[in-house]
């Protein structure tokens, strides 16, 4: 049945004239029996469309109520999956959240507290990146280790870019060199030796592999253990010192670029090379003065 677009509870009977009545009459019909007819033949009509008209009705606030329950339904889903959401994110934020470690009640303050290097040393270890050994001895750990930094809340912050292509905020301590940090080459050997020990220690915290570790360790002991060293040969010395940045300034270079070689291998012919080329430089110097 098509929708019923008018109320015909509103709906009357027509009021005909007389006229409008005899043309509709019947013969031997008279114009009340006539009119008594089309009343009732209406009447017939408009009870029906009431009928369908309710029905209709009842359908559309039926419907009105099933979407009203389908949205309500939907914002409640809605409402509970924004909820599960929030509570995970909470639940994963405090899992991130820094706590502070446990620790045994029955131990007190020791007698001396451990140095550490600058937070610019850590970070570039982190990175897998050449660091002067001088932040590593122990006058670099006194000097710019992170017992003289100021804490992270009182620190200006500086953006660094992630390897995965995001950005976070640290404190600018650890992103900036010591201006006045020597070069390996300009150290004391016993310096270079100390600052080799806390380097290798820094490393294995910092996640470097133990070959790599391992590695560089033997590279050390190789300097340590040189002939030149016996002999008292303040000259030999100074090649070592200059020896140990080259080598291994360029073998972090090459691990970065995949391109790395044993370090725990020496190499006699580059120390002699190196001699040479310094005792050039000195001879230079000489006639310089």
């Amino acid at each position: 049945m098509p929708r019923i677009t008018v109320n015909p509870h509103t709906q009357q009977f027509p009021d005909y004239d007389d006229q409008e009545i005899q043309a509709m009459s019947i013969p031997g019909e008279d114009i009340p029996t006539t009119r008594q007819r089309l009343l009732a033949h209406w009447t017939s009509a408009n009870t029906r469309l009431i009928t369908a008209w309710d029905a209709q009705v009842a359908a559309d606030q039926a419907a009105e109520e099933l979407r009203d329950r389908q949205a309500a339904d939907q914002a409640e889903a809605a409402r509970a999956a924004a909820e599960a959401q929030a509570k995970t994110e909470r639940e994963e934020a405090e899992k991130r959240r820094p706590k502070p470690g446990d620790y045994d009640s029955s131990v007190g303050i020791p007698d001396s507290l451990p140095i550490r290097p600058s937070q610019y040393a850590i970070s570039r270890l982190k990175k897998f990146e050449y660091v002067e050994l001088a932040y590593f001895t122990p006058y670099g750990c006194r000097t710019y280790g992170e017992n003289t930094e100021r804490s992270a809340g009182d620190d200006s912050l500086s953006i660094a870019v992630q390897s995965e292509g995001g950005v976070i905020f640290r404190p600018t301590s650890a992103a900036r060199p010591a201006k006045d940090i020597p070069r390996d080459s300009d150290l004391s050997w016993d310096d270079m030796l100390l600052g080799a020990t806390q380097l290798l220690v820094e490393m294995t915290d910092a996640g470097w592999g133990k070959k790599h570790v391992e590695d560089l360790k033997t590279f050390f002991s190789h300097l340590a253990g040189h002939p030149v060293r016996h002999r008292d040969n303040e000259n030999g010395t100074k090649v070592l010192l200059r020896l140990q940045e080259y080598v291994r300034r360029n073998w972090i270079s090459a691990l970065a670029a995949g391109k790395a070689y044993n370090i725990a291998g020496w190499n006699e012919n580059l120390f002699h090379s190196m001699s040479d080329e310094y005792e050039r430089e000195l001879g230079r110097n000489s006639v310089r003065r």
